[in-house]
């Protein structure tokens, strides 16, 4: 950190340049900003521990306060850092394959006799210090890479690293001498599940416990999650965690007296479990699951979780942050709520990569704005929405000048306001069909994935959770919020402005 010292500014600096900080993201007119993680923020499973939002704003301390309850409540909080730093500078450390908006990172300071030694969680898109080392599972993706942070966070592989660490740095020297369970072993069938593989009977758990804040929407995506956040409980979050902890007792093949040595040497646990419930609480959850898991492998029938509401039960998110509303009496470009999403997401995120088709991206499209929608919704407000994420630069006509260049910085190329980027007029009526758009509409209706009812759409069972793709799914999510607040007729006339200007170029320059 020493030699990148000259890139780190601090709130002061940003605040007497002109900056506005947002959640994620400072911006000084043309420029970003990212928060300077430090190790001290983070705990497992959870990247918001800590900040300068509850401690002094001195430089220097050690231990900062945890984040209370309420800050961990509110989905839209994230820490306050000492530094910031230039999101390019961010982006050009990360290796050149690297192309997700989220990192794995851990705790380097610690020692073998605090509360836990590995201590590790997703952050989003950050810039991250000495004491915040990065780990970048090039082949994992999203999904395997959360049963790699529940590995590092489980209580066995934590004993391990006591017994390996000698001072008071987590190296990665030291993590890599760490058993970790190969990538390969998630993909068995659960012992006391056998019809769910491991990776599948994790998961829920894992991004309940991770996600819970519009930071890392974009990992959840990639996991297959649609929902928002899910809301903070301290109880759940003790279960979860150690059903998670009785898991990896079987995973690496302990057996009851082994688990509850490894537990009966956890004194710091145990102590904080003694001044808040008034016994070893967390041995005795571990261990009531750890024989449940053994009784459902012994007697051959599946093993039914103690946490109720199952983990990941849609019914404990957050609400939905773009809500679906009727269009208002009228509209103007201006009128629209600043897209703050867009600020926290990189240069050309959401670009088509090489290759894709007109007929997949009109599939891909359809999809993620059903999910997006979330109720039935006049087809009218679905095709438009899956319009514009189709041809991007068509929701330059309905974006006001500032959310303009957000869009086309991320998006790219295609939101450009070129001839070539945009559709005749005919297209953006009611009626307007074209191929792609019917083949989408034809093989999504008849597999039962779209429901449609009285010119009302809908998504259907089979609908899958997400098109998978996060450049198709971040344009669906500002299309369908462009889409729930226009007025029918006046959107014909913003559209048909909105053209003329492409053609005489003073669409370009607007955004220039």
């Amino acid at each position: 950190m020493a030699n990148d010292s000259r890139l780190f500014q601090t709130t002061q600096d940003l605040g007497e340049s002109g900056g506005v900080r947002s959640a994620l993201t400072s911006r000084i007119d043309q420029g970003s900003y990212l928060p300077l993680y430090e190790g001290k923020f983070l705990w497992q499973f959870n990247h918001r521990f800590s900040g300068y939002q509850t401690g002094s704003d001195e430089r220097g301390h050690r231990v900062l306060p945890e984040s209370s309850d309420e800050f961990l409540a509110d989905p839209m909080a994230a820490v306050a850092p000492f530094y910031w730093v230039d999101a390019q500078q961010v982006r050009s450390r990360l290796p050149a394959d690297w192309d997700h908006r989220w990192v794995l990172g851990w705790r380097n300071v610690t020692t073998a006799v605090t509360e836990r030694t590995v201590i590790a969680a997703v952050l989003p898109l950050v810039g991250a210090g000495d004491t915040c080392p990065l780990l970048f599972p090039m082949k994992a993706g999203a999904r395997l890479s959360g049963c790699l942070l529940a590995n590092l966070n489980a209580i066995p592989l934590d004993y391990v690293s006591r017994q390996k660490l000698g001072g008071i740095h987590l190296t990665y020297t030291i993590l890599s001498q760490l058993p970790v369970l190969s990538p390969t072993s998630f993909e068995a069938p659960t012992e006391w599940f056998p019809s769910v593989n491991r990776i599948d009977w994790l998961l829920p758990r894992v991004l309940e416990l991770i996600y819970g804040d519009w930071s890392l929407e974009t990992f959840a995506r990639a996991c297959g999650y649609s929902c928002p956040p899910f809301k903070w409980n301290p109880e759940r979050r003790l279960l979860l965690q150690c059903e998670i902890d009785a898991a990896f007792f079987h995973f690496y093949g302990l057996g009851h007296s082994d688990a509850e040595h490894i537990l009966d040497s956890f004194n710091l646990v145990r102590d904080r479990d003694v001044v808040e419930y008034g016994a070893y609480r967390t041995k005795s959850v571990i261990l009531e699951f750890y024989d449940a898991m053994a009784e459902a492998i012994r007697a051959g029938v599946p093993y039914q979780s103690r946490v109720d509401p199952l983990p990941a039960d849609p019914r404990l998110t957050h609400a939905p942050r773009i809500a679906v509303s009727p269009p208002p009496a009228s509209y103007a470009g201006d009128h629209l709520t600043t897209l703050d999403m867009l600020t926290l997401v990189t240069d050309n995120a959401w670009a088509a990569p090489s290759g894709v088709t007109a007929e997949n991206i009109a599939l891909f499209a359809l999809i993620d704005v059903l999910r997006h929608f979330g109720q039935p919704i006049d087809s009218y407000q679905v095709r438009v929405a899956a319009l514009l994420v189709r041809k991007p630069a068509l929701a330059l006509a309905f974006l006001g000048r500032a959310e303009a260049k957000e869009w086309v910085r991320v998006v790219g190329q295609d939101a450009q306001p070129l001839p070539k980027n945009v559709i005749d007029i005919s297209q953006f009526q009611r009626e307007a069909v074209d191929l792609a758009w019917a083949e989408a509409f034809n093989q999504l209706s008849g597999s039962g994935a779209l429901v449609t009812s009285s010119g009302s759409w809908s998504a259907g069972p089979n609908l899958p959770q997400t098109s998978a793709e996060e450049w198709v799914f971040g344009r669906a999510a500002v299309a369908v919020r462009l889409a729930s607040e226009m007025a029918a007729d006046l959107a014909n006339e913003h559209m048909n402005g909105f053209l003329r200007s492409v053609e005489d170029g003073t669409a370009r320059q607007a955004i220039s």
